[in-house]
């Protein structure tokens, strides 16, 4: 499997954005979900209407870890998010299937297709960096580092056992690394 970086470019992220502004209000709303908060894919699947309808923040126990997460929810979030609960039932999940389970009932969107739409978004934009799931997360981390330089809680929030290996997560090590060699 190919390692995937964050999505640094601010043009890139409003492309992808703007993409799926014209193409899916699910596929946006879990886009912005994945980039302004830093959840897992996992985590963000499993979401149902009421996890969000009327709420501030968003509050999980992340799957992985077992831990407690709350999360602002981001005002260029709020609206999308708006437009996709309208009309849905309160223990709906936030990002259907369009599959349904054997017994008929409806269930979560899988990872495997949010790949799918991620992939083809990047397609579609030209967007050339190897991108799946766990980009979003990266890309968290990435536009929260860059904006505050607070590594000890980006290291927290991850859940990483040292600031290297955060570095090394959000792709700073690489830019660096990149920066330093071009600079020669």
């Amino acid at each position: 499997m190919k390692s995937v970086e964050p999505i640094r470019d601010e043009m890139w992220r409003e492309s992808f954005i703007e993409y799926f502004e014209n193409t899916s209000d699910r596929n946006l709303v879990l886009f912005l979900i994945g980039i302004y908060t830093g959840f897992r894919i996992s985590d963000i699947t499993k979401l149902r209407v009421k996890d969000v309808q009327g709420k501030m923040h968003l509050d999980i126990v992340e799957g992985k870890t077992k831990k407690p997460r709350k999360v602002f929810i981001h005002r260029n979030l709020k609206r999308p998010l708006e437009r996709l609960i309208k009309n849905k039932n309160k223990y709906d999940y936030l990002f259907e299937s369009r599959q349904k389970t054997r017994t008929g009932k409806n269930k979560a969107i899988e990872r495997s297709t949010v790949d799918k739409f991620l992939k083809k978004a990047a397609k579609e934009i030209g967007y050339t960096e190897p991108i799946a799931t766990h980009s979003m997360r990266k890309t968290f981390g990435h536009m929260y580092y860059t904006k505050h330089k607070d590594l000890a809680d980006l290291q927290d929030l991850f859940n990483h056992s040292s600031p290297k290996i955060t570095l090394r997560y959000i792709g700073m090590q690489q830019a660096k690394f990149d920066e330093n060699v071009a600079n020669l």
